[in-house]
């Protein structure tokens, strides 16, 4: 990273659909003269990284659409975005930081208050200049767990897990026919990875033409 700061600012997407959170963190990374692209939505941080990569991605979690744990799968898979750095910043950081440790972003911040948020923001950019690490790191300095959210992520992880766990093909799509997701038996059966899938229009990836074209 102290190369790529020496040539040039680093870029950073922030994605998160409540727009004043995405100003609140903007205006912490300002501080480090970083340029800065927003995206409101998964859909649009998809279409952004399909063009585009880098340095360093924050990403909220709970977004509607495509939420932040395919989004940040999408990028941790795809050899295109290898060098970036996925910074996870959720209001559920505490109390599902052991599942957001399997997606395997660089750290996890937990949203908070602004100075807290702040303080913990600064500290985990501190890391970039350190020696690489293989663990997911975790600031949440002032936050507390709070029992209603990790009831809510255990549900949220049960259904996940029935899908995932189902013998057929599964693709969600929102109203626009994009797929935003799909189970393992659909990877399998096509052959690709979900990263490759995500952010497609259904119709257009599946139609005669294209199974002609395969």
């Amino acid at each position: 990273m102290n190369n790529i700061a020496s040539q040039k600012p680093l870029s950073a997407l922030v994605v998160d659909n409540d727009k004043l959170s995405a100003r609140v963190l903007s205006s912490i990374l300002s501080q480090k003269n970083y340029e800065i692209t927003f995206a409101y939505g998964g859909l649009e941080a998809l279409r952004i990284l399909a063009d585009t990569t880098f340095d360093l991605v924050f990403l909220d979690l709970i977004m509607p659409r495509i939420s932040g744990d395919r989004i940040c799968r999408y990028i941790t898979q795809s050899p295109r975005h290898a060098h970036s750095k996925v910074f996870i910043v959720s209001g559920a950081a505490l109390e599902g930081h052991q599942k957001i440790a399997e997606l395997k972003p660089f750290a996890c911040i937990a949203k908070a208050p602004y100075d807290i948020m702040h303080k913990n923001i600064l500290n985990a950019l501190e890391e970039l200049d350190k020696e690489p690490h293989e663990n997911m790191l975790l600031f949440a300095e002032g936050v507390h767990a709070r029992s209603v959210v990790q009831e809510l992520l255990f549900s949220q992880r049960h259904f996940e897990s029935i899908l995932s766990s189902m013998t057929e093909a599964v693709f969600e799509l929102d109203s626009c026919g994009i797929i935003t997701y799909v189970n393992e038996s659909a990877r399998l059966l096509l052959g690709r990875q979900e990263w490759e899938l995500i952010g497609r229009d259904f119709c257009s990836e599946f139609s005669e033409d294209s199974a002609a074209g395969q």
